[in-house]
């Protein structure tokens, strides 16, 4: 009953050989019901607590003595001694005597199985218990502390890797934007010359936004990399749309939107307008997945 069901498959999907053969035995009794195994064990102890009194008190023909007896026996070889073996060796334990707990669940079925059924009705199922991502990242905090192996202890950055993705989908892509008062862009009029060339080169930017002239806050294409010989007008070259998000979405949402559309580059609006409030990258948004 100390094995948590949770914890259980993960030791029978990533143990080794024995704890997996080990835990899925514990678990083939427990999917019985966990609350039947439980009546089950319960009324086992009682029988057998109030039994060992009136057997004592019949082979030595003493009252009190047989109840002191009995006392110090259960709690001897029936509490002490058991519940420290299995605070170790639990599912061991658990494992070797699974056969033993369903022949007594299937003993004590017309009795056990209907106190089962009705705590189930009233408490519902136990699954075990379940981190939320608070939980997950104070676990992972924990397991930095702990003293496992070299290759199996978490280090500083996998830890910090992991808790900026359990955070990743609540971060809004309106953190993480470059306001568009900041985005290098050019206009749809300006000519592609060699002072336009050098001005690209020198923002070291691979993907350039392009807005039209008429609207100069409004970001509409992509310019890629291109060589020309003679001047040309930027608007006259083959471009490509800007994916567009709300800035309401989350970085997951449009980490989705960078691999569905294959860009580099997203314009994001105020939701519901068409108003331009910056645009995100592809290393934006892997910048926070990594927490960098």
């Amino acid at each position: 009953m100390g094995q948590d069901h949770v914890h259980l498959q993960v030791i029978s999907r990533s143990g080794t050989r024995k704890e997996r053969q080990n835990a899925l035995k514990v678990l083939g009794v427990l999917q019985r019901g966990r609350h039947w195994v439980l009546v089950s064990l319960l009324l086992g102890n009682v029988i057998t607590n109030e039994a060992l009194p009136i057997v004592l008190d019949r082979e030595v023909k003493g009252g009190w003595f047989a109840v002191l007896t009995s006392a110090l026996l259960i709690v001897i070889f029936g509490e002490i001694i058991p519940q420290s073996i299995c605070a170790k060796y639990g599912l061991s334990v658990g494992s070797w005597a699974s056969r033993y707990v369903l022949w007594l669940m299937y003993g004590l079925f017309p009795i056990a199985f209907p106190i089962a059924k009705l705590l189930d009705l009233l408490l519902g199922r136990n699954h075990g218990m379940v981190f939320g991502r608070l939980g997950l990242k104070t676990l992972l905090m924990f397991h930095e502390g702990l003293h496992h192996s070299a290759r199996e202890r978490l280090t500083v950055d996998e830890i910090s890797l992991l808790s900026s993705a359990l955070d990743f989908n609540g971060v809004r892509v309106s953190s993480v934007m470059t306001p568009i008062s900041k985005v290098f862009s050019l206009s749809s009029d300006a000519f592609l010359n060699d002072m336009t060339r050098y001005n690209i080169l020198k923002s070291g930017y691979s993907n350039i936004p392009i807005h039209l002239h008429t609207q100069p806050n409004t970001e509409t294409a992509s310019l890629v990399s291109t060589s020309l010989e003679e001047e040309v007008a930027i608007g006259q070259i083959s471009l490509e749309s800007l994916p567009v998000v709300s800035s309401t979405e989350t970085c997951l949402e449009v980490l989705n939107v960078f691999k569905e559309r294959k860009a580099q580059v997203v314009l994001v609006i105020e939701q519901g307008t068409a108003l331009p409030l910056g645009i995100v990258t592809a290393r934006d948004i892997f910048e926070e997945l990594i927490g960098e």
